[in-house]
């Protein structure tokens, strides 16, 4: 509660509604600030839509509050149970709490429904159709009205005739009422028992004025042939063709009877009663069946002060009519003036009367609508030819033509004041939002732009930044509003505005806490003004929220029309918050990684330049630093750790080569795209001590990383170019740092290599290669060499891996490491492949006619071709032109391929082994291997890499990885080449390792076509290994031969 020294303490009611404004929400504000106004206390209005009260363990403005609203379609089950272990009072207004606890105060719904119901019985309907959403609480009453009025007059209930619909708009009342048109013509010819549905009762006007439309339009008359009532008494309700008898509830009134209840209950130290109902008022107009009902003058005798007193009262019920209270004198005072002016004219005195406009007033505040003005004028008529006893009319013609003409005059200048205020609140709120948008401070600070509303008291508070806007890598973290860790429940106000002082700056410093939000300050204005304090959510765009607002304004036209509520100007500041952080964030990507937060490209060649014009022309150093096998590490874990490593790396290399070991400050490290860094290194003396900083850089780059619970190993390849001066611009520096760091990775990776004036003509020879590679394949400068496989128990031939070659008619005959890269690069990867396939399908027939079938010959494919969807149908095709068994061909895969799109993956290598196509996995053991893919595709052979064989049998580990393999792919029913034998030894312990095949330079190095057919000439003996033998007699490993 609030309180001074001189008063005593004031009650604090706090409003959970989801909107302030419109016609319902802004109905029910304005009931509630009389009667808080009433009863001395003040109201806080949280508009529930955007705001989340429950935070943590502290609820907004817990400490504030004393008694609790809940309107309507509030609904937040753990901050309502949190509440009630509070002890809190809590009051629901036109809604039920979901546990049927607490207080609830609900409109007579049932009551009402009732009523006009009975009323359509006695004009003589006994099948009467109900609409409505039975889910709404306020519905199912009004559904329970409409059963009792049935059953009062003993007319059975009948389930066809009750339509639950979605809604309740306009458009359900169109479904409605076109399925009851459906039942009548069903009557009238003859499909359907009668007598025929003749009225409809429906939850709510929405509905009633959709069906009397659809009625309408279907040539049906409204009410001969169907007689239809609503519910709310929606403005529009008076104005539809016939008007809409309707059911009044008051909203305001309900809302008052809530504040009340609850005002009480707290002063008492009582809990609210359950359960209170608010009288509904039957507003009979013609949709019903009923005619215009016409005035009843005054009594006749009776004095001169009589009959102005009964008149007075008579003007007063019409100005009344269908509301649940009565109208007093002081809200239409001028009534008697239109009383005495009519009296004088039956006695023939009104003489020069001047009739003014403003008596019509205070009728017009309550009654704006054709058919209470036609009542009114012959309600006067009446009474003054009765009391003047002139049957012609002419007497009275000129003082109910004034009269008319003044009640028309009044009606204009209340719809023209209705208009501008409109206008001006329209205008008002484009210049709220373009001051907002347009405004130079922050406008969560220098709140000036809120003049252009009706606040007479304003603050706004942001919660704690959980990392600084400036920095780009917060695009990373999930933008969810406020962290309940720390101080986080607690905001910092950051701007003010009043009335008379407009923007002010903040004089709290520190922070305040949610439950003692808003300030004391605003809600004394509060207090002092007589008006509500509505708090908003400044939502973010990218989801939570920046802060609140906090507003006292006075309850205007505007709250019931959705037009400059607080709401809209808390949304209003989010989006221009938004907008500044997204121009921060802009600013800030200009120059820095948007990823990692190190320097970019940009910002990289401005360092590079600053140090190649300084007047001392230091020695510096550039390092370009690309990651090893990062693809890899994208393909098996994803690319959300591919993008955790980057920024661990970032870590690494800011920590290892600034701060205190750059204690001036000089050195700048940055990314330049995908898995590429860049440091400008300074203070260097020369090639020796910058070597000695390179070698710890990538020792401190090799160190183990965690990512998703896995530890991963990764190195680099580091190119170095030295610059001083302006020799050489910052473009050719980088591109030269470049150039370095690629021959670092040619030359084995997880190194680093300086950059010499020769590097550059090798990168130029290589972009003259890459022009030079398009043309191999039309001009059949492409050619397969063949390395045989051995079966190493019986040293005879089983098949070969065709390699690829390229006789350049300028550089001679190149092995694929000279091109491949070069092809993939510029996207020649696949046609190449398609290229080796097809001709090592047409050699392979070759072999099978001259020596018959019993070979094999494997081809390489790179993960790109095998991942096409005509993959496996071009294969099948190049067999088939062939005449080639599919038993005589396979294919050769890196780990790696298999990693990514590993469905689609599986499926073609599934198709490729119903054609009997052989599928080895190359270099195994080398990737990041994962042993579910030899349970998950079909393969048939394991390639042990060569680096495993190279030091068998010397070294003990490459010893135990070697059988390792082996002894793994016999348990799987999988064949074993071991790659790479070049020594009798190694062949050796293979063959007593059980190993199966073999290749390498021991056995025979790789040889052109002709001089393998030669090789195979030579040999005239060799055979099918066993595991194609084992195949072809289906008896293969139970799990090879299940896939």
């Amino acid at each position: 509660m609030l309180s001074s020294p001189s008063q005593p303490p004031r009650i604090v009611v706090g409003l959970l509604t989801p909107h302030t404004g419109g016609f319902y929400y802004g109905t029910v504000m304005n009931g509630i600030l009389k009667a808080v106004r009433k009863n001395n206390a003040v109201a806080i209005a949280f508009e529930t839509s955007r705001l989340r009260l429950l935070r943590g363990a502290e609820i907004l403005s817990s400490a504030r509050v004393d008694g609790w609203l809940a309107i309507n379609e509030f609904s937040d089950s753990p901050l309502l149970a949190e509440l009630r272990a509070r002890g809190a009072m809590i009051v629901h207004v036109h809604s039920r709490p979901e546990d049927e606890s607490g207080a609830t105060v609900l409109p007579d719904n049932e009551g009402g429904c009732r009523a006009v119901t009975a009323h359509l019985i006695w004009h003589g309907h006994r099948r009467l159709a109900f609409a409505g959403n039975l889910i709404h609480i306020d519905v199912a009453e009004r559904y329970g009205g409409y059963r009792a009025a049935l059953a009062a007059e003993g007319i059975p209930l009948e389930s066809p005739l009750v339509f639950d619909t979605v809604h309740h708009k306009e458009a359900d009342g169109r479904a409605v009422a076109n399925q009851l048109i459906e039942m009548r013509r069903a009557f009238e010819h003859g499909r359907a028992p009668g007598p025929p549905v003749t009225a409809l009762v429906a939850a709510t006007d929405r509905l009633a004025m959709g069906a009397i439309t659809t009625f309408t339009e279907a040539g049906y008359r409204v009410p001969e042939d169907f007689a239809v009532v609503g519910f709310d008494d929606f403005d529009a309700a008076q104005f539809v063709d016939p008007p809409l008898t309707t059911v009044r509830q008051s909203f305001g009134e309900v809302a008052s009877c809530a504040v009340t209840e609850l005002l009480s209950a707290v002063r008492d130290g009582r809990a609210p009663r359950a359960l209170l109902r608010v009288p509904t008022q039957p507003v009979v107009r013609r949709s019903c069946g009923c005619l215009l009902s016409r005035s009843v003058p005054p009594s006749l005798s009776g004095l001169q002060t009589e009959r102005i007193e009964g008149l007075t009262r008579e003007l007063l019920a019409q100005a009344g009519r269908n509301r649940l209270g009565s109208i007093s004198i002081d809200e239409w005072p001028d009534a008697r003036k239109i009383a005495e002016v009519v009296e004088l004219a039956a006695r023939g005195e009104a003489g020069n009367e001047v009739v003014r406009a403003d008596w019509w007033r205070g009728f017009l505040a309550f009654k704006r609508d054709a058919e209470s003005a036609v009542r009114v004028m012959e309600l006067l008529e009446a009474s003054l030819r009765a009391w003047s006893g002139d049957t012609d009319g002419q007497k009275s013609f000129a003082i109910l033509r004034d009269l008319r003409v003044s009640l028309m005059h009044e009606w204009q200048r209340a719809e023209r004041k209705m208009v501008s205020h409109y206008e001006s609140v329209t205008e008002a709120a484009y210049r709220l939002a373009n001051a907002i948008s347009h405004s130079k401070a922050d406008p969560s600070q220098d709140l000036s732009w809120i003049r252009w509303g009706n606040a007479q008291h304003a603050c706004c508070a942001l919660w704690p930044e959980r990392s600084s806007t400036m920095d780009p890598r917060r695009s990373l973290q999930p933008e969810s509003g406020v962290s309940l860790l720390g101080g986080a429940n607690r905001l910092r106000v950051t701007g003010e505005y009043t009335a008379s002082l407009g923007a002010l700056p903040t004089s709290r410093s520190g922070t305040i806490s949610a439950s003692h939000f808003p300030p004391t300050q605003i809600i004394e204005t509060a207090e002092r003004e007589g008006a509500i304090v509505s708090v908003a959510s400044i939502p973010r765009g990218r989801g939570g929220e920046f802060g609140l607002l906090a507003v006292v304004a006075p309850l205007a036209f505007e709250h019931l029309e959705y037009v400059g509520t607080p709401g809209d100007w808390a949304v209003q500041l989010g989006a221009a918050l938004d907008r500044a952080q997204a121009e921060r964030e802009l600013r800030a990507s200009a120059e820095l990684d948007s990823l990692t937060g190190l320097s970019n490209r940009a910002t990289l060649l401005a360092r590079i330049n600053a140090l190649r014009l300084a007047k001392d022309s230091p020695l510096f150093a550039l390092l370009f630093i690309d990651l090893d096998d990062f693809k890899k590490v994208n393909d098996s874990l994803g690319h959300d750790a591919g993008d955790q490593l980057l920024i661990q790396i970032a870590a690494r290399l800011t920590d290892q080569l600034t701060g205190p070991r750059d204690p001036l400050g000089q050195n700048v490290v940055g990314r330049v795209g995908g898995d590429e860094f860049v440091v400008v290194l300074t203070g260097i003396e020369g090639e020796a001590d910058t070597v000695e900083i390179v070698r710890a850089l990538q020792d401190r780059l090799r160190e183990p990383y965690s990512l998703l619970g896995r530890t991963v190993f990764v190195s680099a390849s580091i190119g170095v170019n030295f610059g001083r001066g302006t020799e050489a611009d910052a473009q050719e520096l980088l591109r030269d740092a470049d150039t370095a760091m690629y021959r670092a990775k040619m030359q084995g990776r997880a190194r680093h290599e300086i950059f010499h004036r020769g590097m550059h003509a090798q990168a130029v020879e290589k972009l003259h290669l890459d022009a030079r590679l398009r043309l191999a394949i039309e001009q059949n400068e492409l050619e397969l060499w063949y390395q045989p496989i051995i079966n190493l128990a019986t040293g005879r031939d089983v098949g070969a891996e065709a390699l690829i070659r390229w006789r350049n008619p300028e550089q001679g005959l190149l092995s694929p490491a000279r091109f491949l890269a070069v092809a993939e690069d510029v996207g020649l990867a696949i046609p190449i492949s398609e290229w080796v396939i097809r001709r090592a399908v047409e050699e392979l027939a070759l072999i099978e006619r001259s020596f018959g079938p019993g070979l094999y010959v494997n081809v390489n494919v790179p993960a790109a071709h095998i991942k096409q969807a005509d993959f496996v149908e071009f294969i099948e095709k190049t067999l088939s032109g062939a005449k080639v068994s599919g038993r005589s061909f396979g294919i050769e895969l890196v780990e790696s391929a298999l990693l990514d799109e590993p469905a689609k993956c599986a499926l073609a290598l599934t198709r490729l082994r119903s054609l009997g196509v052989r599928i080895a996995i190359d270099d195994f053991g080398t990737g990041y291997s994962s042993l579910a893919y030899l349970r998950d595709f079909p393969v048939s052979t394991l390639k042990i890499d060569r680096s495993f064989v190279t030091n068998v049998p010397g070294d003990a580990r490459d010893n135990g990885i070697a059988r390792a393999i082996v002894a793994m792919g016999q348990e799987l029913g999988l064949g074993i080449v071991a790659e790479g034998i070049e020594t009798a030894d190694q062949m050796q312990f293979l063959k007593q390792s059980g190993c199966d095949y073999g290749q390498g330079y021991l056995m025979s190095m790789p040889l052109e076509f002709p001089a393998y057919l030669a090789r195979l000439s030579s040999l005239r003996s060799f055979a099918p290994p066993p595991s194609v033998r084992r195949i072809e007699q289906g008896s293969e490993h139970p799990r090879t031969a299940a896939r």
